[in-house]
């Protein structure tokens, strides 16, 4: 009996030392990369931190243009907008602004040679482009483009992806509006996102949420999608996940035009801005919902639109909670 008890004791002895091996091991690991050792994670920790990027087996891929042809084949998949959106801007929509090259959809904006009237009556100095896709897109969809920004200063250059429909007159059924990015601002490395409404007054309602580059996002090319799902409205910036919306999302039964432009804010530093500017799309994507049950794991803070908020100088491929701050 003895025997055994001791055989049992020099066993417990291999483990403790094997242990103590091991342990040290991985502190000098950890210490040589310059990292704290961090308790080990359950599964189920793991797995709510894993659902922050795009996995593309939720979807089924319906739309993509690669823009590979020539400007007459924009009209195959797009509505080519002519004319003046927006009070606030100032520029005129031209289809002359539209060209496709080495596989890119290029919006150009630049100052005419001579002011030319639009149909609303006003004058201007600029022209630039928009286009729209021809069939209304639903919810329970994934909306991407790959682009390169242009290189304008503050509140002048705005090129956006955008979903809208309607307004807040008696004649619609209410204001809807889906900004999947909108670059503009005091500080032109800054993009937003945001969610319109209408009120029970029919005044027009929003919020949206800043995020901000180390680096200017007009250096190379990225990738913007939003999810729309059903009561739930989620922002990716290359894949990664950097925004949740769960307040006033448009019901994925409503239609909306997808759209794509670079318009010119109402800004006094459009004297400075260095003409022509262009805004360079490689592609735009749709998806649907493979599960229409599937409302899709998120990990970034959930924002209910009830009050503004803004993300402090996060590092945009590696968003994480602790990256949101309120203000």
């Amino acid at each position: 009996m003895s025997y055994i008890m001791k055989l049992i004791h020099i066993q417990i002895l291999i483990l403790l030392f094997h242990s103590s091996v091991l342990f040290g091991q991985r502190s000098l690991v950890n210490s040589s990369s310059g990292k704290r050792n961090e308790p080990i994670m359950n599964d189920n920790a793991e797995k709510s931190s894993e659902p922050c990027g795009i996995d593309y087996q939720d979807w089924n891929l319906t739309f993509e243009d690669d823009f590979n042809g020539s400007v007459k084949d924009l009209s195959e998949n797009w509505y080519l907008f002519g004319d003046n959106h927006g009070q606030d801007e100032l520029q005129i929509y031209k289809w002359e602004q539209l060209s496709v090259s080495d596989g890119n959809l290029v919006i150009t904006a630049q100052s005419l040679p001579k002011p030319e009237m639009a149909s609303n009556g006003i004058t201007y100095n600029y022209a630039s482009g928009w286009i729209h896709y021809k069939n209304m897109v639903k919810g329970n969809a994934l909306f991407e483009i790959r682009c390169k920004m242009p290189e304008g200063r503050e509140q002048t250059l705005w090129p956006a992806f955008w979903m809208w429909n309607g307004d807040c007159s008696p004649q619609t059924d209410g204001y809807r509006e889906i900004d999947i990015f909108e670059y503009w601002g005091n500080n032109f490395k800054c993009g937003t996102n945001n969610v319109f409404w209408c009120d029970g007054n029919r005044n027009r309602q929003g919020c949206f949420i800043e995020y901000c580059e180390k680096q200017p996002f007009f250096n190379d090319f990225h990738i913007f999608s939003a999810a729309w799902l059903n009561n739930k409205l989620v922002f990716y910036i290359d894949g990664k996940e950097i925004r949740t919306v769960t307040d006033y999302v448009p019901s994925v039964s409503a239609e909306m035009y997808l759209i794509a432009n670079l318009a010119l804010g109402n800004s006094p530093s459009i004297s400075e801005v260095k003409f022509p500017q262009r805004f360079v799309i490689d592609w735009i994507k749709i998806y649907n919902l493979k599960d229409k049950e599937n409302t899709l794991e998120t990990c970034t803070r959930t924002d209910n639109c009830r009050k503004a908020r803004t993300i402090n100088e996060p590092e945009i491929l590696k968003v994480e909670n602790k990256n949101l701050k309120d203000f």
